[in-house]
């Protein structure tokens, strides 16, 4: 009975895909990393509370495929915030991911005009930390992949959903700062691109919003 709802579970959130992504999920569809199953692939999911939200469906995911999954996730957390992370440097010393998904900039882009400029140490930061880190993993786990010759993790930034223009508390939004961003991001996620159902709140996806985000990323991942 568990294994059954299991399965009907994981099949949900690709049913999701369906519905949150519609037409926009062929702009997405682009060179990236891939997921590897078996343990080839160590996922890492570092973020805010769309990565909270993200966490539960990406797990389900990443166990059908016997994929090692650890995320970390703090509601209303920016680039910076992570940048000096105590418990992003453990993760990364523990687990050991060879790829990581960072899904941040929300919080970021309601923090006022000029918002790259005061983040973008920040964020090279943050990059430097999940890149450069030893990684006994980053070449693969199985001799046939060759030496240790690289460090770190590959990076895929899952960009925000379409993002209304004001907060709940009036900020506005930096397109800017967004734009910036993608730019510079490796393997930039853009989620915008998708017609994700949002909550009261414009900013939160729902349920399904969540459920087919997730679906969305994984079948661009794998």
């Amino acid at each position: 009975m568990v294994a059954s709802k299991l399965v009907e579970d994981r099949r949900w959130i690709l049913g999701g895909l369906l519905i949150a992504a519609g037409i926009g999920l062929a702009r997405v569809l682009t060179a990236r990393p891939k997921i590897h199953s078996g343990g080839r692939t160590r996922l890492l999911l570092v973020g805010d509370s769309h990565a909270q939200g993200l966490t539960p469906h990406l797990k389900s995911l990443a166990t059908d495929q016997k994929v090692p999954f650890v995320a970390l996730s703090k509601v209303g957390t920016r680039i910076d915030q992570w940048a000096q992370s105590v418990k992003l440097d453990d993760a990364l010393r523990d687990f050991q991911p060879t790829l990581v998904l960072v899904s941040l900039g929300t919080n970021d882009a309601y923090q006022g005009t000029g918002t790259w400029e005061k983040e973008h140490a920040a964020y090279e930061t943050l990059l430097g930390k999940l890149t450069s880190f030893s990684n006994k993993n980053a070449n693969g786990e199985h001799p046939a992949d060759g030496p240790f010759l690289s460090a770190g993790a590959e990076v895929i930034w899952v960009g925000p959903p379409r993002l209304p223009p004001k907060s709940l508390t009036g900020s506005p939004l930096d397109p800017a700062f967004l734009n910036e961003l993608a730019n510079a991001a490796p393997n930039y996620f853009h989620s915008e691109e998708l017609a994700i159902p949002m909550g009261p709140d414009g900013i939160h996806p729902t349920a399904s919003g969540y459920a087919g985000w997730a679906g969305a990323l994984w079948v661009w991942l794998t």
